[in-house]
Protein backbone atom coordinates (compact mmCIF):
# COMPACT_ATOMS: atom_id res chain seq x y z
CA UNK A 1 0.00 0.00 0.00
CA UNK A 2 1.50 3.64 -0.66
CA UNK A 3 1.22 6.17 1.42
CA UNK A 4 -0.31 9.65 0.53
CA UNK A 5 2.02 12.41 0.71
CA UNK A 6 1.20 15.44 3.12
CA UNK A 7 1.01 16.17 7.03
CA UNK A 8 -1.35 14.85 9.40
CA UNK A 9 -3.77 16.35 11.09
CA UNK A 10 -1.46 15.46 14.01
CA UNK A 11 1.69 16.99 12.71
CA UNK A 12 -0.42 20.05 11.70
CA UNK A 13 -1.93 20.89 15.21
CA UNK A 14 2.01 19.96 16.57
CA UNK A 15 3.09 22.48 14.31
CA UNK A 16 0.84 24.91 15.24
CA UNK A 17 0.93 24.99 18.70
CA UNK A 18 4.28 25.61 18.33
CA UNK A 19 4.26 28.65 16.69
CA UNK A 20 1.34 29.65 18.49
CA UNK A 21 3.56 29.21 21.69
CA UNK A 22 6.18 31.26 20.43
CA UNK A 23 4.09 34.07 18.61
CA UNK A 24 2.92 34.15 22.31
CA UNK A 25 6.50 34.80 24.14
CA UNK A 26 8.00 36.44 21.59
CA UNK A 27 4.83 39.72 20.62
CA UNK A 28 4.95 40.38 23.82
CA UNK A 29 8.29 41.75 23.87
CA UNK A 30 8.34 43.61 20.30
CA UNK A 31 4.99 45.52 21.46
CA UNK A 32 7.24 46.81 24.32
CA UNK A 33 9.91 47.21 22.55
CA UNK A 34 9.45 50.92 20.88
CA UNK A 35 7.85 52.20 24.48
CA UNK A 36 11.59 51.07 25.98
CA UNK A 37 13.59 52.95 23.30
CA UNK A 38 11.82 55.76 23.96
CA UNK A 39 12.10 55.52 27.60
CA UNK A 40 15.89 54.31 27.46
CA UNK A 41 16.02 57.61 25.70
CA UNK A 42 14.77 59.76 28.18
CA UNK A 43 16.49 58.97 30.93
CA UNK A 44 19.90 59.70 28.87
CA UNK A 45 18.65 62.77 27.54
CA UNK A 46 17.62 63.67 30.76
CA UNK A 47 21.09 62.44 32.69
CA UNK A 48 23.13 64.89 29.70
CA UNK A 49 20.75 67.64 30.13
CA UNK A 50 21.09 67.59 34.37
CA UNK A 51 25.46 67.22 33.36
CA UNK A 52 25.02 70.37 31.10
CA UNK A 53 23.36 72.60 34.40
CA UNK A 54 26.43 71.09 36.39
CA UNK A 55 28.41 71.97 33.66
CA UNK A 56 26.70 75.60 32.80
CA UNK A 57 27.36 76.27 36.67
CA UNK A 58 31.08 74.87 37.24
CA UNK A 59 32.22 77.39 34.48
CA UNK A 60 29.64 80.48 34.99
CA UNK A 61 29.00 80.22 38.92
CA UNK A 62 25.16 80.48 37.74
CA UNK A 63 22.40 78.40 36.25
CA UNK A 64 20.94 78.79 32.91
CA UNK A 65 17.66 81.02 32.88
CA UNK A 66 15.88 77.73 30.69
CA UNK A 67 17.11 74.71 28.87
CA UNK A 68 17.89 76.42 25.70
CA UNK A 69 20.65 78.52 27.38
CA UNK A 70 22.49 74.95 27.31
CA UNK A 71 22.09 74.63 23.09
CA UNK A 72 22.78 77.88 22.44
CA UNK A 73 26.18 79.19 20.50
CA UNK A 74 26.40 82.26 22.27
CA UNK A 75 26.28 83.12 25.92
CA UNK A 76 22.57 84.00 27.51
CA UNK A 77 21.38 87.83 27.95
CA UNK A 78 20.86 86.67 31.72
CA UNK A 79 21.29 83.54 33.98
CA UNK A 80 20.75 83.13 37.41
CA UNK A 81 22.90 83.26 40.58
CA UNK A 82 21.57 82.24 43.99
CA UNK A 83 17.94 83.19 43.61
CA UNK A 84 18.21 86.05 41.01
CA UNK A 85 18.77 86.49 37.70
CA UNK A 86 21.57 88.43 36.92
CA UNK A 87 23.20 89.79 33.16
CA UNK A 88 25.15 88.24 31.63
CA UNK A 89 28.87 90.19 31.41
CA UNK A 90 31.80 90.10 28.95
CA UNK A 91 33.65 88.89 31.97
CA UNK A 92 32.53 85.59 32.15
CA UNK A 93 33.89 83.11 29.54
CA UNK A 94 30.97 81.60 27.16
CA UNK A 95 31.92 77.21 27.01
CA UNK A 96 29.10 76.50 25.19
CA UNK A 97 26.70 74.85 23.80
CA UNK A 98 26.73 72.81 26.53
CA UNK A 99 24.33 70.05 25.07
CA UNK A 100 23.91 69.60 21.56
CA UNK A 101 20.21 68.90 20.19
CA UNK A 102 18.21 69.23 17.39
CA UNK A 103 20.96 69.33 14.88
CA UNK A 104 22.71 73.11 15.37
CA UNK A 105 19.42 74.48 15.49
CA UNK A 106 17.74 76.32 18.67
CA UNK A 107 14.68 73.80 19.08
CA UNK A 108 12.68 73.64 22.55
CA UNK A 109 13.80 70.24 23.07
CA UNK A 110 10.95 67.90 23.50
CA UNK A 111 10.59 64.27 25.88
CA UNK A 112 10.72 61.22 23.94
CA UNK A 113 7.66 59.62 25.38
CA UNK A 114 5.04 62.33 25.70
CA UNK A 115 6.52 64.63 22.70
CA UNK A 116 6.15 67.34 24.80
CA UNK A 117 8.61 70.25 26.17
CA UNK A 118 10.90 69.09 29.36
CA UNK A 119 9.35 70.39 32.39
CA UNK A 120 11.25 72.76 34.33
CA UNK A 121 11.37 74.38 37.87
CA UNK A 122 13.98 76.65 39.86
CA UNK A 123 14.99 75.53 42.88
CA UNK A 124 15.36 78.00 45.83
CA UNK A 125 19.62 78.01 44.70
CA UNK A 126 18.39 79.53 41.30
CA UNK A 127 19.20 75.59 39.82
CA UNK A 128 17.49 75.08 36.73
CA UNK A 129 15.87 71.35 37.26
CA UNK A 130 14.34 69.35 34.19
CA UNK A 131 11.83 66.63 34.52
CA UNK A 132 10.40 64.49 32.22
CA UNK A 133 6.31 65.65 30.66
CA UNK A 134 5.23 62.16 30.30
CA UNK A 135 2.03 60.81 32.58
CA UNK A 136 1.75 57.58 34.21
CA UNK A 137 4.44 54.60 34.62
CA UNK A 138 6.68 53.62 31.94
CA UNK A 139 6.44 49.91 30.86
CA UNK A 140 8.20 48.70 34.47
CA UNK A 141 5.65 50.61 36.33
CA UNK A 142 8.19 53.47 37.79
CA UNK A 143 6.65 56.57 37.41
CA UNK A 144 7.76 58.85 34.73
CA UNK A 145 7.85 61.65 37.82
CA UNK A 146 10.63 59.49 39.10
CA UNK A 147 12.88 59.76 36.43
Amino acid sequence: MHRKRGLTITEIAISTAVIGTATVIAVPKFVHATKRAKEAALKFELKNFRKAVDQFYIDTGGYPSDIKDLLREQPPRQFWISSKQKPWTKSLEWHGPYMAYGEGQLVEPKDPVSDLPYLTKRADTGRLQIFSSAVGNDVDGKPFTGY
